[in-house]
């Protein structure tokens, strides 16, 4: 991925980039991090200026990882924002994403019944990505409802986990003293995803603050 990344800025093809973050998210989203998902589905969402109906796909993955993620209020917001959208740009696709993102937002009532819902507005010609996509998302949500209760990870548990590359190649900058907006012009990135990817380092670590940060890792390497 961070080869892909770099041949993209070699190329002077900075229009890829959103979507090797939306495949990192997806990747998270597929292997249960979904923290992770969050933060970069919205890196490669905001990247876009301007509304981009290709990425509407990824919306639906940005709702299921904040629904995953114990931010419900927030996963129903981006599902109204996924409507209003659909409504510009309606496609199959679009009618499949959001059978499958009301779904997710319907599950902590009845889990079983959301789904089944949603698989009765497939039709034997749609693609089969789509109905596998909504599968796994079956999976996921229902496992989640049989526990009855998404509990937020403890404190101690969220430190132990690993950064990923890219947000290490934030916190070297942010080790050296750049502020938000150096960073961003270093590593080819906009403003915003570069304080999204704080907000999940911050997050994993445990920490508040960029001074907080700092301190976090210089009491961990000594």
């Amino acid at each position: 991925m961070r080869q892909g990344r770099e041949l993209c800025r070699r190329a002077g093809t900075p229009t890829l980039l959103p979507w090797f973050a939306v495949i990192e998210g997806q990747t998270a989203l597929a292997e249960g991090r979904y923290d992770d998902a969050v933060v970069s589905l919205q890196a490669g969402r905001d990247a876009v200026e301007a509304d981009d109906p290709a990425l509407l796909r990824a919306d639906a993955d940005l709702i299921e990882a904040l629904w995953l993620s114990g931010r419900r209020a927030q996963a129903q917001q981006e599902l109204h924002g996924l409507e209003r959208a659909a409504r510009r740009s309606p496609r199959r696709w679009t009618t499949l994403a959001l059978a499958r993102s009301r779904a997710i937002c319907a599950s902590d009532r009845d889990a079983v019944g959301a789904f089944r819902e949603a698989e009765a507005i497939y039709r034997t010609d749609d693609a089969p990505l789509e109905r596998r996509r909504l599968a796994r998302a079956r999976e996921r949500c229902v496992t989640v409802h049989e526990r009855v209760l998404l509990r937020p990870v403890p404190r101690t548990e969220t430190r132990s986990r690993s950064l990923t590359a890219q947000e290490h190649d934030v916190v070297a900058l942010v080790e050296k003293g750049l502020r938000n907006r150096e960073i961003a012009a270093s590593l080819f990135l906009s403003l915003r995803t570069v304080e999204l990817r704080l907000t999940g380092i911050y997050r994993k670590l445990g920490v508040s603050s960029r001074a907080h940060l700092i301190a976090t890792l210089h009491n961990a390497a000594s």
